[in-house]
């Protein structure tokens, strides 16, 4: 493993002073540059390898864009896993959204990497959504894996598996896999501890690194693309939290 200096090392670590680290890049060069164990809750939502591209059009009444296809997303993301196992703190959490037809491949990558799977969790988002009207079902969840490193012990009451939680409306979504703040809320209040270090690995919308902030937490955020990047800064304007954060580019 290659030795980093302290002083390289810091420029990527949330602080008191500047809770929330935004990195504009490849989440798998952020890690690289992260020290071993800063990271106590992963919470985060990658590609799931289905060449995803939301159906939700551009609507000029609203002034909010159409959205682009989901990069890295022709196969299961799985890559970071690896590196994300080094920097987490022992009793590390991972949240990790997926699909169904792909859970095989992320159980497989996340044992690989060295964390313990320890539940399926199930957002339910109180409305369906859209699909094959005809023939399939109308689907009204979203799956995460609930993961350790090593061994982690609830510090208040023990949280149910099912989060219901009213997903965002199409018209104000800035990211077309953007999660409601409520839930993000929930899931980072049962599963961290104030002053504790957050890391989502895709940014999207930027509002795991919001939650985290508002809930006393430090964050550690990554995005790749330029225009998801931009939507996510613009809307963070909106919340008053740009003194608290540091932006860094690749």
């Amino acid at each position: 493993m290659t030795t980093r200096s302290t002083q390289k090392m810091s420029k990527y670590l949330p602080t008191d002073q500047r809770p929330g680290i935004i990195y504009h890049g490849d989440c798998n060069h952020l890690l690289a540059e992260l020290p071993d164990g800063c990271i106590d809750l992963c919470l985060t939502d990658p590609p799931y390898g289905i060449n995803f591209k939301s159906k939700v059009k551009r609507v000029a009444k609203f002034k909010r864009p159409g959205f682009r296809k989901i990069a890295n997303d022709k196969t299961p993301y799985t890559v970071w896993l690896a590196d994300l196992y080094r920097v987490m703190a022992p009793g590390g959490r991972l949240i990790c959204f997926y699909r169904w037809d792909v859970q095989e491949q992320f159980a497989e990558a996340i044992r690989a990497a060295g964390f313990k799977l320890k539940d399926q969790l199930i957002w339910d988002k109180m409305a369906h959504g859209t699909g094959d009207l005809k023939g399939g079902f109308g689907s009204q969840h979203e799956l995460m894996f609930y993961a350790v490193k090593g061994r982690y012990t609830w510090k208040g009451k023990r949280p149910k598996t099912v989060f219901r939680h009213m997903k965002v409306n199409s018209q104000n979504l800035t990211h077309p896999n953007e999660k409601p703040l409520a839930l993000l809320d929930d899931l980072i209040g049962c599963c961290s501890t104030p002053g504790e270090t957050v890391g989502d690995l895709f940014g999207g919308s930027y509002k795991t690194l919001q939650a985290a902030l508002l809930m006393g937490r430090k964050c550690v955020t990554s995005e790749l693309g330029d225009v998801e990047h931009q939507n996510g800064l613009a809307r963070l304007q909106k919340t008053n939290l740009q003194t608290r954060i540091q932006l860094i580019s690749a």
